[in-house]
């Protein structure tokens, strides 16, 4: 059995369907023009309650996005923080090595940091985070040499290390 819907092409529904919405949309229109002809003016209007709820509920989106924003802000304050003072450790321990070791460690710690710096702006980001990159594998190199040359010199986890990595951390205080 076919129902009255199977009969009718694609096109003929959508037809009744647009028909059947603007004849809606008119009958309302129409009882809201009756309904505002015949009421109170001095009784508030339902309409201000929803404007209250809609603004009530824009400043809830707001003050989630800024939430959110604070958040990030902290976390990434927190990030070139660490990475400042990792930086300057490093910088202050080169001063461990010998020569050659030691002004070429701390002339690829300055140019590293003057990368991350321009790493900045929005274009020379991709660059930045290469070079960043790339200095830090020539970093690693001349430590590796530096500690083939002198295997007995400074030693990981004695009283250097302590001291660098106390002053490294934030919540100690030493290094503010």
């Amino acid at each position: 059995m076919k129902g009255f819907f199977d009969a009718l092409p694609i096109w003929g529904i959508y037809i009744l369907l647009v028909l059947f919405l603007f004849i809606s949309y008119e009958i309302g229109y129409r009882i809201g023009q009756n309904a505002r002809a015949h009421r109170d003016k001095s009784e508030p209007s339902a309409l201000n309650h929803l404007i209250s709820g809609m603004l009530a509920m824009l400043a809830f989106v707001l003050a989630f996005s800024f939430s959110m924003a604070s958040s990030q802000h902290r976390a990434r304050r927190k990030l070139v923080l660490e990475e400042a003072n990792t930086i300057g450790t490093a910088y202050l321990r080169a001063d461990l090595l010998e020569e050659p070791y030691r002004g070429r460690i701390k002339a690829l710690l300055r140019e590293y940091v003057d990368t991350r710096v321009k790493g900045a702006n929005r274009e020379k980001f991709a660059w930045a985070v290469k070079r960043s990159l790339e200095i830090q594998d020539s970093l690693w190199a001349q430590v590796v040499k530096a500690a083939r040359h002198n295997p007995g010199g400074y030693a990981p986890g004695g009283e250097g290390r302590e001291q660098g990595d106390r002053c490294s951390r934030e919540e100690d205080g030493c290094c503010s």
